[in-house]
């Protein structure tokens, strides 16, 4: 499937009121997870981020959370800010409003949390209206992808470095098939980010 590695200004317009980056007056970045916990991937990604002295946030799907307790209560005593990412994962915009709400309610009961991404970043815009009086509607800025079995590690880490910009957002995974990827390009980019002066910091809007 194509992605946008940097979100267009058009695509940002038609949900102006969800978080696109943060703060671009300071050095800071954030550096997000979507669609944990996994047994494969989460306690291993936790120690990287605990190594490096690093906060992130995380997107969580409640179908696993609810399979995984013990991994989310590593995560309620991480320190990382924990978000809800639906309960199952679906497509906003072949979902209906009734069922896609129902979806994100249920997997709030697994998730404590204020803030929500939605599922491939796909809503309708009546689905965006209603999740906005409730929610604090999470997007990313970047998209460096590393979900794509065909990108090699370097590459991910050169995409990271260079969108690398005040307020910047990055979407990455919690999962099995990214977790490999992850090891490598993560405590270089890390390195890299800090020598530049920039600091990591939690979704805090």
């Amino acid at each position: 499937m194509p992605y946008f590695v940097k979100v267009p200004l058009i695509v940002r317009r038609l949900f102006p009121a969800a978080q696109w980056r943060g703060d671009a007056a300071r050095k800071v970045i954030y550096l997000t997870f979507d669609d944990g916990p996994d047994p494969a991937s989460s306690h291993r990604l936790l120690d990287l981020l605990q190594r490096e002295n690093v906060f992130g946030s995380f997107f969580m799907l409640g179908k696993n959370a609810e399979k995984y307790p013990e991994i989310m209560e590593r995560f309620r005593f991480s320190g990382h800010l924990l978000g809800n990412h639906s309960y199952s994962h679906i497509n906003g915009l072949e979902t209906t409003l009734e069922t896609y709400l129902e979806d994100v309610e249920r997997a709030a009961r697994l998730i404590p949390s204020s803030f929500f991404r939605p599922p491939y970043g796909k809503m309708s815009w009546l689905q965006y209206r209603r999740l906005r009086k409730d929610w604090k509607i999470v997007m990313w800025t970047v998209m460096p992808g590393d979900f794509d079995e065909k990108l090699d590690a370097s590459i991910l880490l050169q995409r990271m470095l260079k969108h690398l910009r005040p307020g910047t957002i990055y979407v990455l995974h919690d999962k099995a098939s990214c977790i490999d990827k992850l090891e490598k390009v993560l405590p270089v980019f890390i390195r890299k980010a800090k020598e530049k002066s920039y600091i990591f910091e939690r979704i805090n809007f």
